[in-house]
């Protein structure tokens, strides 16, 4: 990966890196996502672009830590809107997301708040967790997304401290199991030990 030109913002603990599309165009794989945002290395919570838009100050792509775009942020959203006020020395802007238009207001206190519309409550419009399909020593499982391989050992009560993990033919350090989130068709082999005599 070349040198890019980011910026890092942090808006109420979570951390953002945010790169400015509109003037020099940056597309980042997938992988290249996870690099950045891997805490070994920069780190952050999530990567933001930001593009030009017809019709508002900017239209912005957000990517979680995993790679996966979302749809929108708001304490990015935030991060961005003071970045863009402050460049062009306005109090209001109009950012476009995959969610919907987003008004931001930066206030006496140099403070940003932003309208992300209405909460929803139809219970069918509401995004559920998801269900994902794994494989423990050859025999599938069906588990929510988004789990942590170190809460999976802990729920089926494997004691950790006994057991070598290998995810997808990878042996795991067991100080990184709850930094890693498990995937639909991850493939998980759990060994024990056997002590001798």
């Amino acid at each position: 990966m070349n040198n890019l030109e980011a910026y890092k913002m942090d808006g109420l603990g979570n951390d953002f890196i945010i790169f400015d599309n509109r003037k020099k165009s940056i597309f980042l794989t997938k992988d290249q996502i996870i690099k950045i945002s891997n805490r070994n290395n920069i780190g952050c919570d999530q990567v933001i672009f930001i593009g030009q838009d017809k019709n508002h100050d900017a239209f912005l792509k957000f990517y979680n830590s995993d790679g996966g775009e979302i749809s929108a942020c708001g304490n990015g959203s935030r991060c961005v809107a003071y970045f863009l006020m402050k460049e062009n020395n306005l109090k209001k802007t109009s950012l476009r997301t995959n969610a919907g238009i987003l008004q931001a207001e930066l206030n006496d206190k140099n403070l940003v708040s932003i309208n992300i519309g209405q909460p929803n409550f139809e219970w069918d419009k509401i995004p559920l967790i998801k269900k994902i399909k794994i494989k423990v020593n050859g025999k599938s499982s069906i588990i929510k997304d988004n789990l942590s391989l170190y809460n999976y050992i802990k729920k089926i009560r494997i004691p950790i401290k006994k057991v070598a993990i290998e995810l997808n033919r990878e042996i795991m350090d067991k100080n990184r199991l709850s930094k890693i989130k498990l995937k639909n068709n991850d493939k998980i082999e759990i060994v024990h030990f056997i002590g001798g005599g």
